[in-house]
């Protein structure tokens, strides 16, 4: 079970979704994270020690739970990748070399996706020291002082959905970037319109979740949303209220790039507080739109762009100005 975070959104959540991607794809392992060791010379001057070769059979990928990292020693490059959405998703990759000792690694991120949580600190130079290798296992110190074995064969993974029931009161930053929201009573409550919590990863197709408007001065929604064919293309769902004070379930497409609506659909009709089960489901060329498990509408545009090309699930409200606030509940995505 994963937990979710957020991200505080400027007054167009849809143009912060497409300008501030940021993978919320964890990682299960960590990697040691010091100041890159710069020794004085006698006249006290900072010189960088020389690089040493690394140990036999270190370059290869290496793989714990659903994290791969990679060394490439002939172009002193490495890579980390999550396993999300069935494929493994590039989270880091950088330059590395080994400086010291044999077992003293030292890299600078050229990609740095996930800031602290990744082996750099936020684009950062890290260490790790590294125990031991072998022909089929790899074993180093993270930053906390673990020590991790890693193994040359992949592990067999399922591509399980990613869900939150928000059971715990705390919003885990390791899945979603967050703002403006928070955990209580096993919801996420949206607490005004700048509320967002996303997953930045691609893979994603099928989302749904549990969804009510509370609460709202002004038109105002609170959806949950994707993107469809193209980064600049979002569709969403969710609960909104318009400006004669009329409640309903809606359906959205729209094109951030040229500024124009796709889609707009009334799912259904319902009151202020209740509570519906949205979904979506992306299949190349369409979007289905499903109601409390109905399949209610669906959006099929005349070029779809990208068939390769669907994530970044999230859950974000709106308002044309007035306050709003509703609840999520048993946020679910899958490939």
């Amino acid at each position: 079970m994963t937990k979710v975070v957020a991200t505080i959104v400027p007054e167009n959540p849809l143009l912060f979704f497409a300008t501030h991607k940021r993978s919320f794809a964890v990682l299960a392992l960590v990697a040691a994270i010091t100041a890159c060791d710069l020794k004085e010379s006698e006249s006290g001057s900072e010189v960088t020690p020389p690089s040493v070769q690394p140990p036999s059979g270190f370059g290869k990928s290496w793989h714990t739970g659903d994290l791969r990292i990679s060394f490439d020693v002939a172009a002193g490059s490495y890579q980390v990748d999550n396993f999300i959405g069935g494929v493994y998703q590039l989270t880091e990759g950088g330059s590395f070399n080994l400086r010291g000792s044999a077992g003293e690694l030292h890299g600078t991120p050229v990609v740095d996706l996930m800031g602290g949580l990744g082996w750099a600190d936020n684009g950062a130079p890290f260490s790790i020291n590294i125990i031991n290798v072998e022909a089929t296992t790899l074993t180093f110190i993270d930053r906390m002082g673990a020590t991790i074995s890693t193994s040359a064969f992949p592990p067999a993974l399922e591509n399980a959905p990613i869900e939150d029931r928000f059971e715990d009161g705390v919003i885990d930053p390791r899945w979603w970037t967050a703002g403006n929201v928070f955990e209580s009573s096993g919801v996420l409550h949206v607490s005004d319109s700048s509320s967002m919590a996303g997953l930045w990863q691609l893979g994603f197709t099928d989302l749904e979740a549990y969804i009510s408007l509370t609460s709202a001065s002004s038109h105002a929604n609170v959806a949950i949303g994707y993107r469809p064919w193209d980064e600049n293309v979002t569709a969403k769902c969710g609960v909104s209220v318009d400006s004669a004070g009329d409640v309903a379930v809606f359906a959205q497409v729209y094109d951030e790039a040229s500024g124009v609506t796709m889609f707009h659909s009334i799912l259904a009709e319902t009151v202020m507080g209740a509570t519906h089960q949205c979904r979506m489901v992306w299949s190349g060329g369409k979007v289905d739109f499903y109601v409390d498990q109905i399949l209610t509408d669906t959006f099929i545009p005349a070029a779809p762009g990208n068939y390769s090309y669907c994530g970044e699930p999230c859950v974000f409200a709106w308002s044309s100005g007035g306050d709003v606030q509703g609840t999520v509940d048993d946020f679910r995505v899958l490939n």
